[in-house]
């Protein structure tokens, strides 16, 4: 009786430390599945605002022109209050910063090469996560300048989810853990 009994704890024990793995390489697949897809979201939105900047720059032909930017650069904001657009032309000259625009000072100075075309995420100093990209952007359609465009995206709203959904995430993780290893303790006593 002693052996069985014994035995019946061990195979529980192992039974619950197989299902408990499982299940948290399971958790982290989907936290990090869900995670990808709100930076692919937000790549899409960013993507979309450096598209449209691109094409503001790309046809400026005159001063007037480029004096004309920074409203159409307000309007493809169109009230996006969670984006923000730095614009820096040739000569390091600070042409346009919409919402807040908390730039740090590693992502106004990185190339697309230093990125690889990932991202980067910080925290303003008012403590808000930002995700943003950067690229070098032609002025005018013959010009051979340059201009330093960075568009960032406020994250609070994605932190936010991410922290609730880990809570309930790992919360059903503990609860499932514990149920399978009473229900394997069960089945290995029946068994034996």
């Amino acid at each position: 009786m002693r052996n069985s009994f014994s035995l019946s704890w061990r195979l529980t024990a192992l039974f619950s430390v197989v299902s408990t793995a499982v299940l948290l390489i399971l958790g982290s697949l989907i936290g990090w599945s869900v995670e990808k897809h709100f930076e692919e979201e937000d790549l899409m939105a960013l993507n979309g605002k450096l598209v449209k900047t691109q094409q503001i720059l790309e046809a400026v032909e005159s001063q007037n022109d480029l004096a004309s930017v920074p409203q159409q650069l307000d309007e493809i904001l169109g009230g996006s209050s969670g984006i923000a657009i730095f614009v820096k032309m040739p000569g390091n000259e600070n042409m346009f910063a919409a919402n807040g625009a908390d730039f740090p000072d590693a992502f106004l100075t990185r190339s697309e090469k230093d990125d690889g075309g990932r991202p980067l995420v910080w925290r303003t100093a008012r403590n808000i996560p930002l995700r943003g990209i950067s690229s070098r952007v032609r002025v005018g359609h013959h010009g051979n300048e340059t201009a330093f465009v960075g568009i960032a995206i406020d994250i609070s709203h994605h932190e936010t989810f991410m922290r609730q959904f880990r809570s309930t995430l790992w919360a059903f993780i503990v609860f499932a853990a514990i149920s399978s290893g009473i229900l394997g303790w069960f089945a290995v006593r029946q068994g034996l």
